[in-house]
């Protein structure tokens, strides 16, 4: 990266230069600070205690974007004090805010029990961009004690760019082509006439970047600040639009991603919520995107940045239509449906000691368990860490789940033995203590973006040498501790690497992984299905390809990220339905979110997308991906079900009540002259109470279970 003299040294007198970064002192509590749930300030100091050995360096950190910009070749100088009473190693640098994490300064330290300034310096490799680089330190390295006081980051002749609050990203002048223009696969019909943007919306079954109508604009924003986003729109017919504020550029970076649904007359919508991201000045672009088919007209649209410190509270928010309309009829077919496929039949005869029947026995049967898959993907960091937000997290989990998939632990992009030993082993144990399955996500992505140890540079025989490794690794190390493995992950986009290596060598990767683990069902996993045509055409095919390959592939994922707009219920059900019908393979539901800020909306979708998936008959899995704000990856967009605070969203008390009481199984009863008691009952484990004695039994869905127990003495 070409860090030149880097060097930790004793304090020197600070340069005249100021410090570029917002609260190094702390004295403002951690504000400006990004900070993950095992790190706090109080007293104008960073605190972290760790008492279990993360997995990687960066699962315990703390960080803040940089308000200043700098070229290429200036000396940068990080300082701060630091102290640790266990010895505990850090890492402290600048570096990029996203991938791929380019250092510009950066030095792992052993820290000793009293406090020492350091100082890191160098000159720097390459330009710093205001809110696209931060300081970091990343205190995962060790387990111990860990103290940080009076951070500063200065930069001899940085630019700042701390700015004039508000500013004005997008306003209402929307009068002409040359600066509103269409685009996307399936581009709108549309007019711009005073001050109004007509369109036609023909994209009922497409991304929704397939049809999409944008402006240039010229204004930064940097993470963290308050954006506004105000515009008025009517519709003759139901269209979901999604305001959209990124980078013009690849990879086309997300500060603000918005869904509403316009429908009807005249309204105003508007969402205040702070950037995800960074935007350079001179390279942000607004777009609407647009799903759903009719005509929309919208008109005084203006985008404010009002800074990192504006109350968000203090702004309106409407998204359109803010009740779920449930489709009542459906409802009730899809209630019929689970009482016949997911229930079965129990004759239950109770004995005593010496084998006699008992009658008018009073019997209690208690579900335990479902044999359905309800699931979520979770980091594996969570399920050791003791911290209060680790202990609430772990009551979540085994509340409502029997099934869990890491949501990036076990992917291949810096997963070493240490990873396996102190966090992916110890964390499977507790799921496993605790009854929970887990399934394996992922062993490959056809991508080099996606698969850093793979470089273009490699030859093709050296580029499968390293994935057959890999996957032989991978799956000899979790044997038996996976119930299925994600072989291949969503090779419909990502296929530079199956190109390279041939795509025979995508179905062979299929062969090694049953190798490794001869138990494990193989999983291939592709997103858009149930919203995009041509992809779940490509993702079917691509499963038809492994099957004629001759080989292993036992189940079709549906990753389902969705948000207003989705398909209705019934249009699931279709797609489940050719999905099943063209690959003959059982569907897991792997990567579920329904992304909104309404809760009524929010909670009416997830509600019936559980009792869509719950009652087809080959759908056997239904796992959401993340439910903690402060641990999804759209909780930006509301994707969240539980707020930070660890306040439940209704659509998590919807999961709750359809698991633990609508579809689960409790009754008492008391047997007859023959000593049976009969019920019917969701499938899965019961735990039975008779006489004081207690023993288990299970109900298998669709089947009758005739079971005689002997009480013991």
């Amino acid at each position: 990266m070409g860090i030149l003299a880097l060097a930790v040294m004793l304090l020197v007198p600070r340069q005249a230069s100021p410090n570029l970064l917002d609260n190094g002192d702390f004295l403002a509590g951690a504000s400006g600070w990004t900070l993950t749930p095992s790190v706090s300030v109080k007293g104008g100091i960073l605190q972290v205690n760790n008492s279990y050995a993360p997995g990687t360096p960066y699962e315990v950190m703390a960080s803040q974007r940089v308000a200043a910009s700098a070229p290429a070749g200036l000396a940068g100088e990080l300082t701060f004090e630091a102290r640790s009473t266990t010895g505990a190693k850090i890492a402290a640098m600048l570096e990029k805010a996203s991938d791929p994490y380019t250092k510009e300064l950066y030095r792992e330290i052993n820290l000793t029990s009293t406090w020492t300034p350091y100082t890191i310096s160098s000159s720097l490799a390459n330009p710093i961009i205001s809110g696209s680089h931060q300081v970091t330190f990343h205190m995962g390295l060790s387990k111990g004690q860990i103290e940080i006081r009076n951070v500063a980051l200065r930069i001899a002749g940085a630019k700042t760019s701390r700015r004039a609050y508000p500013e004005t990203l997008v306003d209402s002048a929307i009068q002409a082509y040359q600066e509103w223009t269409g685009g996307g696969s399936k581009p709108p019909f549309s007019d711009i006439s005073q001050n109004n943007i007509t369109a036609g919306i023909n994209n009922v079954d497409g991304n929704p970047w397939d049809c999409q109508i944008g402006k240039l604009t010229n204004l930064p924003c940097s993470a963290g600040d308050v954006l506004h986003l105000k515009f008025r729109a009517r519709s003759d017919k139901p269209i979901s639009v999604s305001g959209v504020f990124e980078l013009s550029e690849a990879p086309n970076s997300k500060a603000m991603y918005e869904p509403f649904r316009v429908e009807g007359d005249w309204k105003t919508y508007e969402v205040g919520l702070k950037a995800a991201e960074s935007i350079p000045e001179g390279k942000s672009q607004f777009k609407f995107f647009f799903t759903g088919m009719g005509e929309i007209e919208i008109t005084d649209v203006k985008l404010v940045n009002l800074g990192p410190n504006y109350p968000v509270s203090k702004l309106g928010y409407y998204a359109g239509k803010s009740t779920y309309e449930r489709d009542e009829v459906w409802k009730k077919e899809a209630d019929a449906r689970i009482e016949k496929l997911r229930k079965g039949n129990l004759n239950l005869q109770i004995l005593d000691t010496k084998g006699k029947p008992l009658a008018n026995q009073l019997v209690t049967l208690k579900q335990t368990s479902h044999d359905f898959r309800f699931g979520v993907a979770l980091t594996g960091s969570y399920m050791l860490n003791p911290s209060p937000d680790g202990v609430k997290y772990r009551e979540v989990v085994k509340r409502l789940f029997n099934t869990v998939t890491f949501g990036n632990d076990l992917k291949w992009n810096g997963t070493n033995q240490a990873t396996f030993d102190n966090l992916i082993f110890p964390a499977q144990k507790w799921l496993a203590d605790n009854g929970i399955a887990l399934r394996g996500h992922n062993l490959v992505w056809g991508s080099y973006k996606f698969s850093p140890v793979l470089k273009p540079e490699m030859s093709k025989e050296e580029t499968w040498r390293q994935i057959s490794e890999h996957v032989s690794d991978y799956t000899r190390k979790m044997k038996g501790k996976v119930y299925l493995w994600d072989v291949v992950n969503e090779a419909y986009s990502e296929t530079e690497i199956w190109d390279k290596v041939g795509w025979d060598k995508f179905v062979e990767v299929h062969r090694l992984a049953k190798k490794g683990d001869p138990n494990a069902l193989l999983c291939y996993n592709d997103y858009n299905i149930s919203t995009n045509t041509v992809q779940r055409e490509t993702a079917i095919n691509r499963v038809k390809q492994i099957q004629a390959g001759g080989a292993p592939i036992d189940v079709f994922g549906d990753q389902s990220h969705l948000e207003p707009g989705a398909p209705s219920m019934r249009r699931m059900w279709e797609v489940w339905d050719e999905v099943h019908a063209k690959t003959k393979l059982p569907i897991e539901i792997t990567e579920f979110d329904y992304s909104v800020r309404d809760d009524a909306m929010q909670a009416g979708y997830v509600e019936d997308y559980y009792r869509a998936a719950f009652s087809h008959p080959d759908v056997q899995a239904m796992i959401i991906w993340g439910f903690w704000e402060n641990d999804h990856w759209k909780a930006a967009q509301g994707g969240h079900m539980v707020k930070a605070d660890w306040t439940w969203r209704p659509a998590m008390n919807a999961i709750d009540r359809l698991i633990n009481k609508d579809w689960k199984t409790s009754l008492s009863l008391k047997t007859d002259s023959k000593g049976f008691v009969r019920m019917r009952g969701f499938a899965g484990k019961y735990a039975v109470s008779v006489g004081g004695k207690s023993f288990g039994t299970k109900i298998d869905a669709g089947g009758l279970r005739t079971q005689s127990v002997k009480l013991p003495k």
